[in-house]
């Protein structure tokens, strides 16, 4: 039975660098949003940022932290990683997280710092932190499928992890065997399963209501009303991005519509939606140069709709003609002149994205940096 969430949902990814972190929070928003660590080298602060609808009609924040590098069993070493992941989810979401999720790779060697990062939490956060606001999450479901094929494992991933001994049962018992295997290299539908599996468990099984918060997380809150104050140029652009954010996974939605005459009624309604936005930016008081870029970027994706539906409307005519056995020639040319106009949507599609992740990076960054700035006074007293 699936749940349809009651609220805002934040959580927190945390792992170590190459175990599909970024993958898995791509796989819980629905769309490619977070880049790898390696592609993120031109900011300071590396934690990404993005919100995704819920059925509900709430939404879903998701926080992509620093990876927790391996760091060949130095404790102190990574003590001091998590405490720096734990500062820039701070920065980016200072209202606190519901759910921290910890990401492992299944097959991967299983180790005791894999164990340290919960004695870090509780640590950090108190004894019972962990049973009350922690998720395991298993990357590598496609390699728990091959196995099954080939017949070394015949059970669920359930019971495979109430076989295993050692450390890892230590962790299946600390988070209450909340732990989730993800294939992050499956299908639309099958990603969408695993998310809901996912919300689905966080309804039923975490123990509290509500977001972990303490005095640090209350005291950036407090530096970034502030901040929202002193500067007011920084909502605005937060607005258009998270706007945007919503609109780009209402596009990527729409490849999944049964027929072109849906798909172009979908393109219709966001083009809607885009025109409102650029409407807002325009008539908005407090205009900024990161404003501007954003509208740019919105027009971008004004005029993708456009080529979009352009497109569907041509294969609309082209299965028409093929039905009323037109000549061959002509069917092979319109063919030709949609299938190239296919592949450049697919070029600006990824470009486009490329864009925004960036413009987002930049201003996530640029609030974090402002934060940092007014905190770092106390932050290591």
């Amino acid at each position: 039975m699936s749940f349809q969430m009651e609220k805002d949902l934040d959580f927190l990814l945390l792992g170590k660098t190459g175990v599909g972190k970024s993958a898995t929070g791509n796989s819980i928003v629905g769309r490619k949003a977070f880049r790898s660590s390696s592609s993120t080298t031109s900011v300071t602060f590396k934690s990404q940022k993005e919100i995704a609808p819920l059925e509900s009609g709430h939404r879903l924040l998701v926080v992509d932290a620093p990876g927790l590098h391996d760091t060949g069993g130095t404790k102190g070493q990574g003590e001091k990683m998590f405490d720096n992941a734990i500062r820039e989810a701070m920065l980016m979401n200072p209202e606190g997280y519901h759910v921290f999720l910890l990401t492992l790779r299944f097959g991967g060697r299983f180790t005791h710092e894999d164990l340290d990062t919960l004695e870090y939490m509780k640590k950090k956060f108190g004894q019972d932190f962990v049973g009350q606001y922690c998720i395991v999450i298993m990357t590598g479901g496609d390699n728990f499928k091959k196995i099954k094929e080939e017949g070394e494992e015949s059970g669920s991933f359930k019971e495979w992890c109430q076989t295993q001994e050692g450390d890892f049962q230590k962790l299946v018992e600390e988070v209450h065997a909340r732990i989730l295997l993800f294939d992050n290299f499956g299908s639309a539908e099958e990603k969408a399963s695993q998310r809901q599996q996912l919300l689905d468990m966080v309804n039923e099984k975490m123990l509290t209501g509500r977001r972990y918060t303490n005095e640090k997380f209350e005291k950036i809150c407090r530096y970034q009303k502030t901040l929202f104050v002193e500067d007011p140029t920084l909502l605005p652009v937060q607005k258009a991005q998270d706007e945007m954010s919503l609109i780009l996974k209402e596009m990527e939605d729409i490849q999944s519509e049964p027929s072109i005459d849906s798909k172009i009624s979908a393109f219709a309604k966001v083009g809607g939606r885009i025109q409102a936005l650029l409407k807002n930016i325009d008539e908005e008081e407090f205009k900024s140069p990161e404003l501007t870029k954003w509208r740019a970027f919105v027009a971008d994706n004004q005029k993708r709709v456009g080529e979009e539906v352009a497109a569907l409307n041509l294969k609309k005519e082209i299965e028409e003609k093929i039905k009323q056995n037109e000549e061959l020639q002509i069917m092979k040319a319109l063919l030709d002149e949609q299938d190239k106009m296919v592949k450049e949507l697919k070029k600006e599609k990824q470009r486009l994205n490329e864009e925004y992740q960036q413009a987002r990076d930049e201003n996530n960054n640029k609030q974090a940096l402002s934060l940092w700035e007014r905190i770092k006074s106390w932050w290591f007293s």
